[in-house]
């Protein structure tokens, strides 16, 4: 089975816009980031004792490590291998730089191909450290746990309200209160408290390569995490977390949890099914033809689902909840089956089985093949649908029911005969060995099944009163009111969350994210193509001021020229 877990082949057309651009982006650029992050909620971050655990779980993090094997041969994957390096200005890059005078050469009016700029930023690459980026308030890479133990709370405030980084980064200008939720300004403005603190490890992808290596090392950051957490949280202190690889882990362990609780559907019908099949007494108990019955449809969904696999398609989220519909509908055959086989046996007893078996499928089979194909030609009208993950599950659903109706009007039929052939004994319908007498020595409770009882005594009276027929017209006007004054309300939209299973750490992590930063919003970018930037500079600027005032949709403009 393989999985798709990439919300965009999933959601979205592909013939759209968005798509066409994500593509461009990748070849152009080639390279972009994932990012890990950990959310820490308490009454206030910003105190001596939080940055101390902050500093613990970013080492431990930094520490990270695993093995994959490639070739026969061991390869240990550290952070340092997979994360994003950016220039640091620190003392060692300050000293280096230094020597820039005396190491840049000197101008040659011999040599046309001679350009200063060129070697100056040859000569920053070369002496300017880079340091693996990680978004936190402290250069926590750089500092020692002796530094941060000796922080006190004016120390931290000092850095939020100043933006006064220990150890900035060059390439990013990183606002600390970006990374804080729930803040808290006395009468002046400035930050004394904070309830979140969003940490994250910026991890370099190259769009030109595999990402295996990232996605090894994000599940040994999760398994990391996992302890963290149990070492970590208390009532006080909690810790959430989540990976570049959370949302298609949590997809697919979604897909998986539905599967889980097809057995808790079997239960659930086989149940409904006693009471709507059997008759109460031991010959009449009809267990084992439910129990078969269920099979054949977990047989039909492993038919379909391998013949879907074999043909090398995905799987989405969408299609874990085809066990219960495909549940339904095979259900439904076998009730119209049954039905069909009771009134032969009352019109044409004294028939022999099999001509009783004959005409029930002379009646029921032709019902049962009009309803399968009308099924199976909805789910096919669906696969036009210009949502891939609307179309995968339209075509397994399609498969899946006709599979369905194949063992139905195959296997089923086999496995009736043989449990009329058992009544028709008078065996036991728990434990066939046994041989009763006669159906009435064997009466539990009444004869008639429960359903044929209650269409017969209450559902029948109760719709034959005008008491009745007048409140069942009345709510119909009122629901079809109703129904129609939502329906005007309906309006498109599309949420990730959706398809995360509850329970999950990612789930709860985006839920405790939403509330510590309600107005983070989404990145957004704009791409300017071959045009001349010197000259039609100022109508850039007007763009991004045009944007900056936007501030209905717009919260901040990240731009290169002021």
């Amino acid at each position: 089975m393989r999985l798709e877990r990439d919300p965009k082949r999933m959601w979205v057309s592909e013939n759209s816009n968005f798509l066409r651009d994500v593509q461009w982006i990748k070849n152009t650029f080639e390279e972009s980031y994932r990012v890990e992050n950990v959310l820490i909620t308490t009454q206030d971050v910003l105190t001596p004792s939080v940055m101390l655990k902050v500093y613990d779980i970013i080492k431990q993090i930094n520490s990270v490590s695993v093995v994959q094997t490639h070739c026969n041969a061991m390869e240990r994957i550290l952070w340092e291998d997979v994360c994003l390096k950016v220039p640091l200005i620190d003392g060692e890059s300050l000293q280096n730089l230094g020597v820039l005078g005396d190491t840049f050469p000197q101008y040659n009016a011999s040599s046309d191909s001679f350009d200063p700029y060129e070697n100056l930023i040859c000569l920053l690459v070369e002496y300017i450290s880079r340091e693996c980026f990680i978004a936190s308030p402290f250069n926590f890479g750089q500092a020692n746990k002796q530094e941060i133990s000796e922080l006190i709370k004016e120390d931290i405030l000092r850095v939020v309200n100043e933006n006064a980084l220990l150890g900035t980064y060059s390439a990013f200008n990183l606002d600390v209160t970006k990374i804080l939720g729930g803040i808290e300004r006395d009468s002046s403005g400035r930050i004394f408290k904070a309830r979140s603190l969003l940490v994250s490890w910026y991890a370099e992808v190259n769009y030109s390569s595999t990402t295996k290596d990232i996605d090894l090392w994000e599940a040994g950051f999760l398994n990391e995490m996992e302890e963290v957490k149990r070492r970590y949280e208390t009532e006080q202190f909690r810790v959430d977390y989540a990976s570049g690889r959370s949302y298609g882990d949590a997809t697919r362990e979604a897909i998986f949890q539905g599967f889980d609780m097809v057995h808790v559907g079997c239960l659930l019908m086989f149940v409904f099914m006693q009471f709507v099949i059997s008759g109460f007494s031991w010959i009449e108990i009809r267990s084992f033809l439910s129990v078969c019955g269920l099979l054949g449809i977990v047989l039909a969904l492993v038919v379909a689902f391998g013949l879907y696999a074999l043909v090398g398609l995905t799987f989405v989220s969408t299609q874990s909840a085809l066990p219960y519909v495909v549940l339904g509908l095979g259900i439904d055959d076998v009730f119209v089956m049954l039905t069909s086989l009771r009134k032969v046996q009352l019109e044409f007893a004294d028939s022999t089985l099999p001509t009783q078996i004959a005409l029930m499928l002379q009646h029921a089979g032709v019902a049962i093949t009009v309803t399968s194909l009308t099924n199976v030609a909805a789910f096919a009208v669906g696969m036009i649908s210009p949502f891939p993950a609307m179309r995968m599950f339209c075509l397994l659903g399609a498969i899946s029911i006709l599979a369905t109706y194949v063992f139905v009007i195959s296997y089923f039929v086999a496995v009736l005969t043989l449990d009329e052939k058992r009544r028709s004994a008078c065996r036991n319908g728990i434990f066939p060995c046994i041989v009763h007498g006669d159906l009435g020595s064997t009466r539990l409770w009444c004869n008639p099944q429960l359903m044929d009882r209650f269409l017969a005594i209450v559902y029948r009276k109760l719709t034959t009163s005008v008491t009745c027929k007048t409140m069942i017209i009345g709510t119909a006007i009122l629901l079809t009111g109703w129904s129609w004054t939502n329906f005007m309300k309906l309006r498109a939209k599309y949420d990730s969350n959706w398809h995360l299973p509850r329970g999950g750490y990612y789930q709860e992590y985006r839920s405790q994210f939403n509330a510590a930063f309600p107005n983070s919003g989404t990145e957004a970018f704009i791409f300017f193509g071959k045009i001349n930037y010197s000259a039609d500079l100022q109508t850039l600027v007007s763009f991004s001021n045009l944007l900056s005032n936007k501030r209905d949709i717009v919260q901040q403009i990240l731009r290169y020229h002021k």
